[in-house]
């Protein structure tokens, strides 16, 4: 497969060398229901383990995925749309789990409130892989508030693609996925513009959220809503980018602990599926 020079991808911290080994025992024995990922840096010295996976793991390299994505993304979409697209890539684990996002603001379509707030929404693709043995390789449609770069995960309108790296899983797996995210966006972008006019109180806001959320993290969404309805104003597209925000921002808010492992990629996306699957309970309140 040929290179695709404008997603930069050989040069980004997505590609580096990765292999199993086989692993034994302390004392030697040979252990046969697993082995060890190993990973090094681009010029192949500083070996390490980042993922122990089961003995019929097929591995399926960040190259090859992303690779085969952008190929889709190029044959599937009109190269007017392609233009300026941004590319961001975020790595959890020492490169463990590895995200991928395509930005396209030439998508852009303008999102007025009841409040005549305005802001524009882009679509988005983010994809992910992961060597640590338990999570799918996967690629998700979305879009993304360029007033303050919220990104929400699309709900009902476009099924999550996943794979486990199992001997079926091959690189071209994601190739429909791409063409229902540039067929289906324009239906998301009009659930928001619903909840962009649906108003909104704070009661109602308190009601939602404790249906989804703790006490504690109802009590932070929604001192955040309040922060939100400055500026959108009282609608629910005010609530709605109150849980983008908390899935896409490590914030003094909404913080990331912080382990030691360099875990904040990954928790901000486990964040952010969680808000796309409330989703559809949010659009089913607009008018």
């Amino acid at each position: 497969m040929s290179k695709i020079d404008i997603f930069n991808l050989s040069t980004s911290e997505a590609v580096f060398p990765v292999k199993t080994q086989a692993l034994v025992t302390p004392s030697g024995l040979p252990i046969d229901t697993h082995k060890a990922v190993v990973r090094f840096d681009k010029d192949g010295t500083n070996p390490r383990t980042i993922g122990v996976v089961g003995k019929d793991y097929k591995v399926l390299t960040n190259e090859d995925q992303f690779s085969s994505i952008e190929h889709s993304i190029v044959a599937n979409m009109d190269k007017d749309m392609m233009e300026g697209v941004q590319v961001e890539t975020n790595t959890s684990l020492d490169g463990a789990w590895t995200e991928r996002q395509y930005i396209f603001p030439r998508f852009a379509q303008e999102l007025k409130t009841s409040s005549g707030f305005k802001t524009n929404v882009g679509f988005r693709l983010i994809a992910w892989n992961a060597y640590d043995g338990s999570s799918s390789a996967a690629l998700i449609s979305g879009l993304i508030d360029f007033f303050c770069h919220n990104g929400t995960i699309m709900g009902t309108a476009i099924d999550r693609s996943s794979r486990r790296h199992t001997k079926n899983l091959t690189a071209n797996h994601f190739d429909n996925q791409v063409k229902i995210g540039i067929a289906t966006v324009q239906g998301e972008v009009d659930r928001l513009r619903a909840l962009s006019v649906t108003p909104m109180s704070l009661n109602d806001a308190d009601e939602f959220l404790a249906k989804h959320f703790s006490e504690r993290r109802s009590a932070q969404l929604l001192a955040r809503v309040e922060t939100e309805i400055e500026t959108r104003g009282d609608n629910l597209f005010a609530l709605h980018s109150a849980l983008t925000y908390f899935g896409s921002h490590n914030s003094d808010e909404f913080g990331v602990r912080d382990t030691g492992r360099d875990t904040t990629a990954k928790t901000l996306h486990t964040r952010s599926e969680a808000v796309a699957k409330i989703m559809p309970s949010l659009y089913s309140l607009a008018a």
